[in-house]
């Protein structure tokens, strides 16, 4: 389900912040973090050649012998991903650990409309073709499930944590970028300094932070601002 966001009011008032009037679908906040997704593009034009939208396919396997325990396996560039979710492991009676494996890949397939997803007979043969190879006590096991939805990446697939305003001063609004899909691990760290990035007072302090985890100089807005200018450039 997507919310339709049609206007942030950032003030300074107190008596305020926070509130919702969910009839006019309006936020009033004094600071706003943005996690990105498929649609924000598409509600927000700041986030138009930097957020498109990518559709996804995963399937999934009962009954398997969980021979990774905890781990989230990747391949493929990121293109290939499997885990055993906890909530659908056992032990079966001969002592073997089992479970329903969840794999998805393929190259992710840009979509201007993430409301339609298409389905790939191609990927879903691709990633069946991947889960025998790794699992061949599985072999020919078919599907019970698969599933295909939207995600929001950048084109290079990495990350963004930066402030949104033209203003550099400006530093009440933060925007997140890869929360989703391969940024399974990041968004934990990514609400951690988003969550900084809007309430630290110390400009130093802040500073620091960013440095260190992510430097502008590969998370920040400016290689897409770079990106557009080279175009505009050499369309001259």
């Amino acid at each position: 389900m997507k919310t339709l966001l049609i206007f942030i009011a950032l003030f300074s008032s107190n008596s305020f912040a926070d509130y919702l009037d969910r009839q006019e679908r309006v936020v009033f906040a004094k600071k706003v973090i943005i996690a990105t997704d498929a649609y924000t593009h598409l509600m927000m034009k700041k986030f138009n050649g930097i957020v498109d939208s990518y559709v996804s396919q995963v399937s999934a396997y009962k009954d398997v012998e969980n021979t990774i325990k905890g781990l989230t396996i990747t391949g493929h560039d990121g293109d290939f991903y499997y885990n055993f979710p906890l909530s659908a492991q056992y032990i079966d009676i001969n002592g073997i650990p089992r479970g329903t494996l969840v794999i998805g890949g393929g190259p992710d397939r840009y979509t201007e409309n993430p409301d339609l997803i298409p389905y790939s007979q191609e990927t879903f043969v691709w990633v069946a073709e991947e889960f025998f190879q790794r699992f061949p006590q599985s072999r020919n096991k078919p599907a019970y499930r698969t599933w295909a939805g939207p995600f929001g990446f950048t084109r290079d697939r990495i990350p963004v944590a930066d402030y949104i305003s033209d203003n550099q001063n400006d530093k009440r609004v933060a925007a997140f970028v890869g929360s989703q899909g391969y940024g399974g691990s990041w968004c934990f760290l990514g609400g951690f300094l988003a969550a900084k990035m809007v309430s630290e007072t110390n400009d130093v302090a802040l500073k620091e932070l960013m440095d260190q985890w992510i430097p502008p100089e590969h998370f920040s807005l400016t290689r897409f601002r770079n990106q557009k200018r080279a175009k505009k450039c050499s369309q001259l």
